[in-house]
């Protein structure tokens, strides 16, 4: 049983940050934050089993769709779940319910002391024969009550308690790293407009790490068939699972290798075909020039 049975729960990050789930992903996701926090903030172990059956479902569901959808969420690295907010705050209740433990115990201390020093006092006084002491009221000592404090559980790796926007500088800095990695170098002003919106909701490095994802997928295709960097970013495309490799890749890999939705099948094939009649145009126009 958790040290700390409640855990606050900010309704407002939890819903911003998970608004691309489904109730089932979002059931998922909330069932591992939870039994983490009942096992005193200890990191779930990667076991496919045991996290389907935490999450309620079938293995073969958990393995094929819902657990890559959450291991963005977390850090993997170690072979646990690991969900660094999660910890952190874990680890401030702890530290509070501690303080306020050893504030209880000191308060207890002086009162004792201030009765014991009344008790001597009396002592030394003598009463006649026939008095009737009256007894004195027994005062019970408590410890001052556990803090609780609200916290927030649904963030991406690595955010702090009380985040803070990057300054312009730094978004100059990032977003430069970040278009190093764009395998379609093309509209860059739209491209940095598109990113600074971006990291008002999304920890830049997922969007580091999404580009370079692309990127790999994009290897050996034709640049017409490449997104923009403008509609990448607008179209959250790094939320995106990576592609299967050319060679079929591991088991491993076909369980985790994303599906292109409808939406974004529309979208390629749109930007494709305005892209194929932009230069239909440019090659008619130089070719009546020519005459």
């Amino acid at each position: 049983m958790s040290q700390a049975p409640s855990m606050p729960v900010f309704p407002d990050a939890l819903i911003a940050d998970t608004t691309d789930l489904n109730m089932e992903e979002f059931g998922a996701y909330c069932m591992i934050l939870m039994v983490t926090w009942r096992n005193n903030g200890q990191a779930l172990p990667d076991d496919p089993a045991r996290l389907a059956r935490v999450c309620r479902m079938t293995e073969k569901r958990w393995t094929e769709r819902v657990g890559p959808v959450l291991a963005r969420f977390f850090d993997l690295s170690e072979g646990v779940w690991r969900q660094h907010r999660l910890e952190k705050e874990w680890n401030f209740v702890a530290k509070q319910r501690a303080s306020q433990s050893e504030k209880g115990k000191k308060s207890a201390t002086a009162k004792a002391l201030k009765n014991n020093e009344t008790t001597s006092t009396a002592v030394d006084e003598r009463c006649e024969p026939n008095a009737n002491p009256q007894p004195q009221p027994h005062k019970e000592l408590t410890l001052e009550a556990e803090a609780s404090k609200a916290t927030v559980i649904a963030f991406p790796l690595g955010q702090d308690p009380s985040p803070t926007k990057p300054q312009s500088q730094d978004l100059n800095a990032l977003f430069s790293e970040w278009w190093q990695f764009v395998p379609r170098k093309v509209s860059k002003g739209q491209a940095e407009k598109a990113y600074r919106a971006a990291v008002k909701h999304t920890d830049p490095a997922e969007l580091l790490a999404g580009i370079k994802r692309f990127a790999t997928d994009c290897q050996g295709k034709d640049p017409q068939f490449v997104a923009h960097p403008a509609t990448w970013l607008n179209g959250k495309r790094w939320l995106d699972e990576p592609g299967l490799p050319l060679n079929g890749g591991s088991n491993a890999q076909r369980h985790f290798a994303a599906r292109e939705t409808p939406e974004q099948a529309t979208h390629r094939r749109r930007e494709a075909l305005a892209n194929a009649l932009a230069r239909r145009v440019a090659a008619g126009g130089g070719g009546a020039g020519a005459h």
